[in-house]
């Protein structure tokens, strides 16, 4: 820990009250956890401060498989990037089968030591298609879709609708009357 102390000193010497604050150089601590959230395809990793600091981010190192000595993770994982959270989403990402994140906290001075955090992604289909129902027809694809419908091939059978409408109407007005 330093402590640092500043005061004023005017051109004929005379000095003001010193200003204090006390600071420390280190590395940061260690994710408290990580939140795995499982998506479709997809886990997102969101790891946490035990306390907030907005000077630290989080370097994201992904596996397959579970490495036993955390001293091999730079060397047995994939790197992904640094973030304060992570994406990791692949056609390659299955459900049913567990992914290991490795999880340190980086910041100007230095590194923390990994947390590990494994989850799986979901296999909820129905639930996406219940949560995007109604949404799919407002899209670019539903509009493509309906112009690739012909119309024209519907015209006769519409003349035919508005005759038989038109037929029944008539025939209403004549027995009311």
């Amino acid at each position: 820990n330093y402590r640092l102390t500043v005061r004023a000193v005017n051109a004929w010497g005379q000095q003001g009250d010193p200003a204090s604050v006390s600071f420390r150089i280190a590395a940061p601590a260690a994710p408290s956890r990580i939140e795995l959230t499982p998506g479709y395809f997809q886990i997102t990793a969101t790891p946490h401060l035990a306390v907030y600091d907005p000077t630290v981010q989080f370097e994201f190192w992904f596996s397959e498989k579970r490495i036993a000595d955390i001293r091999q993770v730079e060397t047995s994982a994939r790197y992904l990037g640094t973030a304060l959270y992570w994406i990791a989403a692949s056609i390659n990402i299955k459900p049913g089968h567990d992914y290991y994140f490795y999880v340190r906290s980086v910041n100007t001075v230095g590194k923390s030591a990994f947390v590990e955090a494994v989850g799986q992604p979901s296999d909820d289909a129905s639930g996406y298609l219940d949560f995007f129902k109604g949404e799919i027809g407002k899209t670019h694809l539903a509009q493509e879709l309906w112009t690739q419908i012909d119309n024209g091939q519907l015209a006769p059978d519409l003349t035919e609708i508005r005759t038989s409408i038109t037929d029944v109407s008539n025939e209403i007005t004549q027995t009311v009357n």
